[in-house]
C-alpha cells in the first residue's frame, strides 16, 4: 500500500514539474498570453466596446470563436537579426546606434508588417484583440517570435529579452495571404519573401 502511494505521489511529482516546466518557456508562456486572447475574442463585451457588428467584422470573429486556442497544430520558432529587420520594415539601413535604442521593436515589427499586407478590418481586429504580458524567463535569450498555427488562424507572439531574465510578450492575429505556415520551411521562404531579410525558422510543436 505504502509503495502504491509512493509511486502515485512521484507520479504526480513528475507530471507538475512538467506543466511548470513547460509554463516558463516562451511555448507556455505563448499559450498564456492565447488563453487571453481566447477571452477577449470570445466576449460580446469586446463586440460592443468596439461595435463589431458589420458584416465583415462579424465573420472574422465568427471563425476566431471556432478556434481552439490552447490546441496549436504547430508551432515554430523565428529568430532574425534585429538591425537586418528594422531595416526591412522601415526600408532603409539603420545604424547602430539607432537598433540599439529600437531593437527591441524587431520582433513586434514583424506581425505588424504582415499585417500591413492584409485589409483593414483584418488589421483592425488584430490590435483589438492584441494581449502582452511581461514575465521572468530565462529561455529567453534573445529577440524571437513564435507562430501558433491553427485551423483557421495564426498568431504571432512576440519575445522582446530584457535585463536580468526579465522578458515581454506580445500576441497579435496575423493575416497576410502570402504566409505559408505549412511547415518550417514554407514559413522561412515566406517570410523571407515577405520582409526581405534572413529568418532562422525551427518547428517546436
Amino acid at each position: 500500500m505504502k509503495k502504491s502511494l509512493f509511486i502515485i505521489i512521484c507520479i504526480f511529482a513528475l507530471l507538475l514539474g512538467g506543466c511548470a516546466n513547460r509554463q516558463n518557456t516562451p511555448l507556455g508562456r505563448g499559450l498564456e498570453l492565447l488563453e487571453d486572447m481566447e477571452v477577449l475574442v470570445n466576449s460580446d463585451d469586446m463586440k460592443k466596446l468596439y461595435n463589431f457588428y458589420d458584416d465583415e467584422y462579424e465573420s472574422e470573429i465568427l471563425k476566431l470563436r471556432e478556434v481552439d486556442f490552447s490546441k496549436p497544430e504547430a508551432v515554430y520558432k523565428v529568430t532574425f537579426d534585429d538591425r537586418e529587420v528594422l531595416g526591412a520594415v522601415n526600408g532603409e539601413n539603420i545604424s547602430d546606434e539607432v537598433c540599439e535604442i529600437y531593437e527591441s521593436r524587431s520582433a513586434a515589427s514583424i506581425a505588424s508588417y504582415l499585417n500591413s499586407r492584409a485589409d483593414i478590418n483584418a488589421t483592425v481586429i488584430s490590435a483589438v484583440y492584441n494581449v502582452s504580458k511581461v514575465f521572468e524567463c530565462k529561455k529567453v535569450d534573445e529577440n524571437m517570435v513564435y507562430f501558433y498555427v491553427y485551423d483557421g488562424a495564426v498568431v504571432a507572439v512576440s519575445f522582446i529579452d530584457g535585463e536580468d531574465d526579465a522578458c515581454s510578450a506580445s500576441a497579435s492575429i496575423v493575416s497576410n495571404e502570402n504566409l505559408d505556415t505549412s511547415d518550417a520551411q514554407s514559413l522561412d521562404e515566406s517570410l523571407e519573401s515577405i520582409i526581405n531579410c534572413d529568418f532562422e525558422v525551427k518547428k517546436v510543436y
